[in-house]
């Protein structure tokens, strides 16, 4: 069943917490699965972004996005070369041709999609041997995406079905509104923190393809334990836990887990 889009065309794109996007990935003759969900909210310089999870087939990965009525913008945390900004995704004010950092706008359309008229911008950035082209829809976010990297095979993305606001678009096998379909994970894996560099918190991803003891402690640069974020059973499949710094000094620490004979440990700089 397809619902028409209503209400998410009061602004560019709606990042209610629970709003959920899922994508069908081409590379070569492989297709997989993507999703991007709002898991919750954050105050940052006195504006309110969502948290964006995304999942794909062997990562997982978080961007922080707010949006007004024609603008979508992600913030970027400071890291070792570029202090912490906040960047213009797409303006749908804007015209054919006009620049926003080093995207150009290719083009601008009213087509129909979900049962409903909508804008739809293109953003596309060039440069020798590399590209990359974004196909936006007002109230809705990313419709499809496609690029290329030098040496590296073309990707294509395409969006086939949402949650937005507890209501189900697009292929609705696709979705559920408790829960998003992926495949088990087929390996234990720690993922790098984000953000990182940190202040003062931090999300720490893993993954478990069977049930386990999970342990995972923080460390020092001397090896002491700081914190143990968890210590229990955990069945199999795809965690997320918070690491709150605000207590510690700008430094380097380590967090290190262990899942039965899994062992893994990795790097995150706090910085205040």
């Amino acid at each position: 069943m397809t619902n028409n889009v209503k209400a998410q065309n009061a602004c560019a794109k709606s990042l209610i917490i629970g709003n959920k996007w899922i994508y069908i990935t081409e590379q070569l003759s492989y297709y997989s699965k993507k999703y991007e969900e709002v898991i919750r909210d954050t105050i940052i310089d006195q504006k309110r972004y969502g948290i964006i999870k995304i999942v794909t087939d062997s990562s997982i990965g978080y961007e922080y996005q707010r949006s007004d009525t024609n603008c979508i913008y992600k913030y970027r945390h400071a890291n070792w070369e570029f202090p912490a900004r906040e960047d213009t995704l797409v303006n749908y004010n804007s015209n054919v041709g006009d620049s926003l950092g080093s995207y150009l706008v290719k083009s601008k359309n009213t087509i129909s999609f979900w049962g409903k008229e909508m804008q739809e911008i293109n953003m596309y950035y060039d440069i020798p041997f590399a590209y990359y082209s974004v196909y936006y829809l007002k109230g809705v976010g990313v419709k499809e995406a496609e690029g290329k990297n030098h040496g590296f095979p073309e990707v294509k993305s395409y969006l086939k079905a949402a949650l937005l606001e507890n209501k189900v678009y697009g292929d609705s096998t696709l979705v559920s509104v408790k829960k998003i379909d992926m495949n088990p994970p087929s390996i234990s894996s720690l993922y790098q923190n984000y953000p990182n560099p940190f202040n003062p918190s931090t999300i720490i991803n893993y993954s478990l393809p069977k049930q386990s003891n999970v342990r995972i402690i923080v460390y020092d640069m001397l090896g002491r334990e700081i914190s143990t974020l968890i210590n229990e059973e955990k069945s199999a499949g795809n965690y997320s836990i918070t690491f709150d710094g605000n207590s510690l000094t700008s430094g380097i620490y380590f967090y290190q887990i262990k899942a039965n004979e899994f062992v893994q440990t990795k790097k995150m700089l706090l910085l205040k």
